[in-house]
């Protein structure tokens, strides 16, 4: 597998964890898990590897909040507790998952 193609597969995955996130936690009304939800994203999407960092990020996540937390403090939040949608989130989130394979073999084919 080419490292190219490992790169394009990571960041589909990537992609499409996050918009996981957002499907299954988008209702919630709380700030606190308003906050969750975007520290998951900033977690998912700034993940570190050593064959792969994020532009400008040496060490994702983490060099991020230090940057976020020289102006501000970073609210990490509270997860929240089972959506009622959490099932259908569950199944929606299988579905994609073999979506974005789907899509990533027929973009290497």
């Amino acid at each position: 597998m080419s490292e190219l193609y490992r790169m394009a597969q990571d960041f589909e995955e990537r992609i499409v964890a996050a918009v996981n996130i957002v499907n299954e936690y988008g209702d919630v009304n709380s700030c606190d898990g308003k906050a969750w939800m975007i520290d998951q994203i900033l977690r998912i999407l700034l993940k570190d590897e050593d064959s792969y960092q994020i532009e400008g990020l040496q060490n994702g996540y983490e060099e991020w909040v230090e940057e976020y937390e020289e102006n501000s403090k970073w609210n990490t939040g509270i997860k929240p507790t089972g959506s009622a949608r959490h099932k259908e989130q569950q199944d929606k989130e299988n579905e994609n998952k073999t979506r974005a394979k789907e899509y990533i073999a027929r973009m290497t084919s």
